[in-house]
């Protein structure tokens, strides 16, 4: 390809006499870090943004919810249907009852029997009874089958107050400075259960010396 003699005739007479044309300036690395530095900044906080904007979707309405972050506000049950927490069997029922678990290797054990008692206004059908290695540590009450799901969930907000946490078939009460847990669960039937975690075991001297005092 030839160039054009006259178009660089003017371009050169136009430059100073003696200067040459200068070379293309080269760029920067100190100049070209930093773009790149820059260009990753910029899509790093694209991806934190998305990710934002991600989290917040709402969750479905259908799962469990957090109806109160706090501890119960009323006083914490001391037991269940005339037992107290840590009573032996025989402290209240002296009736025979039926097992139905245990002693498992957790030294737990369970007892029905069928109920006319009531339980906060509702009436009771049938009773359940757990044992931590002889002591009282759960009750578990199901309810007459013509009560209704409101009626009960009220009863145990007018004794207890809002629950710690509720979702549509379950609902529980905590007391965590004392460990004892309320809870109405209708997946089947209505339930109320109250338990106390950490019962202790009756020792082999406290049994020996009730036995003692009876004689």
């Amino acid at each position: 390809m030839r160039l054009n003699p006259v178009k660089d005739k003017a371009t050169a007479s136009k430059r100073p006499p003696g200067s040459q044309a200068r070379p293309p300036r080269a760029q920067s690395p100190g100049l070209f870090a930093v773009g790149l530095f820059a260009l990753f900044c910029s899509l790093v906080g694209g991806i934190l943004l998305l990710a934002g904007l991600g989290n917040t979707r709402t969750r479905p309405a259908t799962g469990p919810r957090r109806v109160a972050a706090f501890a119960q506000s009323t006083p914490a049950p001391v037991g269940f249907l005339g037992y107290k927490w840590g009573d032996p069997l025989r402290a209240v029922r002296t009736e025979a009852l039926i097992k139905l678990v245990g002693p498992n290797h957790e030294g737990l054990t369970s007892y029905s029997v069928k109920s006319t008692d009531s339980l906060f206004g509702l009436p009771v059908k049938e009773e359940g009874y757990w044992f931590s290695s002889g002591r009282f540590s759960e009750g578990v009450a199901s309810i007459a089958s013509n009560q209704s799901l409101k009626a009960a969930r009220d009863a145990l907000v007018k004794a207890f107050g809002p629950p710690s946490f509720a979702s549509d078939q379950l609902w529980k009460w905590h007391w965590p400075n004392t460990g004892v847990t309320a809870q109405l669960n209708a997946d089947t039937s209505i339930q109320i259960s109250i338990w106390k975690d950490a019962v202790h075991p009756v020792s082999l001297k406290t049994q020996d010396r009730n036995a003692q005092k009876s004689r």
